[in-house]
């Protein structure tokens, strides 16, 4: 099946937020440390 916005039916925790140089996180790397900061 094809799809109008492909980015939109991946797994939107694998998928890269942020890239600094040669290290990336995922949205659900960052949302993980999110959580740690508030409730650790």
């Amino acid at each position: 099946m094809s799809s109008l916005f492909p980015a939109l039916t991946d797994d939107p925790g694998a998928r890269v937020a942020l890239r600094f140089g040669d290290r990336s996180s995922t949205y659900a790397e960052l949302a993980a440390a999110a959580w740690a900061l508030t409730h650790g």
